[in-house]
């Protein structure tokens, strides 16, 4: 099991298991907030974090073996998202996240220890949040190059990103969450070389997989240097950027609620008000579209140019609700 894995796991278990719930007072445990929940997932998966608040996660995550990925790339179990001032979580697959996201009142402080709603710490949909995520952050530290070569000479005194050593002609085995770019950032010290990649291994597409092996060139290696890149192929470098899935269609997919309706939907939509900075502080996240939430919603609409002051969820709402 990867260490990334290992973290999911941990992350799950706390989640699951409402001895634990959400309190800023108590957030090395038996509670946690959103940065201890993450950082101590990782911390009991191996990585010795020094990290204590997502403002200082980045640096330290970096130092110890994370690298950050663009997430138009394909996010992959265990990658942390991270804003820096406002909220962490981590992505574990299937479209869905695990994190910390408030105690019963909808606040960080005053609740019982515990989780007294099932939500405290819990498993969401994926979701971008109205501030946005800084980064995503992904543990690589575990994931080591195969060469064909005996003999390993010494890398060159690195004058630019740091990379990893390697000879032109040796081999990478894909892990369980690589992507062309980190790839290309960890060894050929620019992730935008992905194309180069893409070019190198006469690859159809940018997709890869556990097991699958990418031949690494030179570090100044370019498409014409190789007699096989004036064989005819696709070009890979007009090809279009990739770009992220598709987002639901808010008018085909996400439901019209107001006051009165209940259910997951509305704990989706108090859950985007909070982290739109509209509190909850008497019932939070309780999934019943009362007077509180009516009102958060009615203020997020309010300033907003261009929603209608409804109290109800209609698909501009949600656009500017999920996107922003």
């Amino acid at each position: 099991m990867s260490v990334a894995d290992r973290a999911v796991e941990y992350a799950l278990r706390i989640a699951r298991d409402d001895s634990h719930g959400y309190d800023q007072n108590s957030r090395w445990g038996p509670d946690y907030d959103c940065s201890s929940l993450i950082i101590t997932a990782y911390k009991q998966a191996g990585v010795p974090l020094t990290c204590t608040y997502t403002g200082n996660m980045r640096r330290d995550m970096v130092l110890h073996g994370f690298v950050e990925v663009p997430t138009y790339m394909g996010l992959r179990a265990g990658d942390v998202l991270l804003n820096e001032t406002r909220h962490t979580a981590m992505y574990i697959g299937n479209g869905q996240i695990v994190h910390a996201s408030g105690n019963e009142f909808g606040g960080a402080t005053g609740g019982e220890t515990g989780d007294q709603t099932g939500r405290e710490i819990t498993i969401a949909p994926y979701y971008v949040p109205s501030y946005g995520w800084d980064c995503a952050l992904r543990y690589t530290a575990d994931q080591v190059p195969i060469s064909v070569n005996p003999v390993q000479t010494p890398a060159e005194p690195a004058t630019g990103p740091q990379t990893e050593p390697y000879r032109p002609g040796d081999r990478y085995m894909v892990q369980n969450g690589d992507t062309l770019w980190g790839i290309a950032e960890r060894y050929l010290g620019d992730g935008n070389r992905w194309h180069d990649l893409y070019a190198y291994n006469n690859l159809k597409t940018i997709d890869i997989y556990p097991g699958d092996v990418i031949e690494l060139p030179a570090k100044d290696w370019a498409p014409q240097d190789e007699a096989k890149a004036e064989t005819p192929q696709p070009d890979p470098e007009p090809s279009p950027a990739p770009q992220p899935a598709p987002a639901p269609d808010p008018d085909t997919e996400l439901p019209v609620l107001s006051r009165g309706d209940q259910g997951y939907p509305v704990e989706v939509l108090q859950m985007l008000l909070m982290y739109a900075g509209h509190e909850l502080p008497v019932y939070g996240m309780d999934g019943d579209f009362g007077g509180e939430t009516e009102k958060a919603l009615l203020d997020f609409q309010s300033e907003h140019y261009g929603l209608e002051d409804s109290g109800r969820t209609d698909a501009a709402t949600w656009a500017a609700l999920i996107w922003g």
